[in-house]
């Protein structure tokens, strides 16, 4: 149990063991919208949340304006995102992909809270496994 100290470990896949959390790309889109409805409300990750796409979004700004402290910025945050998956003991088919798409990560995950805010204040109802949740 993590709570009490303990770690999870990723075992070598020999098709004994199946898991499957969404089926395809719409349902983990609306798994993270139903999981970040809640966080985003909460005020510390609202603030980590809009430094990291601030800290993104500058520095993207000033690498499209060739400013070499853009590219240093970009660079470092691929790279502390790539050290985190790497000390999490990620497999390595998914350090590699998703240190790859991370540039990307900040906008995806700015539509996936603009949807999730969204919802919450207009009271569309979010669901689980085809049961509908109560409003947050």
């Amino acid at each position: 149990c993590v709570t009490h100290g303990g770690a999870f470990a990723f075992l070598p896949d020999r098709g004994e063991v199946t898991a499957r959390m969404h089926d395809g790309a719409t349902q983990t889109f609306y798994g993270l919208v139903r999981n970040s409805n809640f966080a985003l409300l909460q005020p510390l990750p609202l603030t980590l949340f809009i430094i990291g796409v601030v800290s993104f979004a500058t520095a993207l700004e000033y690498s499209l304006a060739k400013d070499p402290r853009g590219v240093i910025a970009l660079a470092a945050l691929v790279g502390f995102f790539t050290v985190h998956l790497i000390r999490s003991r990620y497999p390595r088919s998914i350090v590699i992909g998703a240190s790859a798409l991370s540039p990307l990560m900040p906008f995806y995950l700015l539509v996936v809270a603009v949807t999730a805010l969204t919802r919450s204040l207009l009271g569309v109802p979010m669901s689980w496994h085809r049961r509908l949740l109560p409003p947050q």
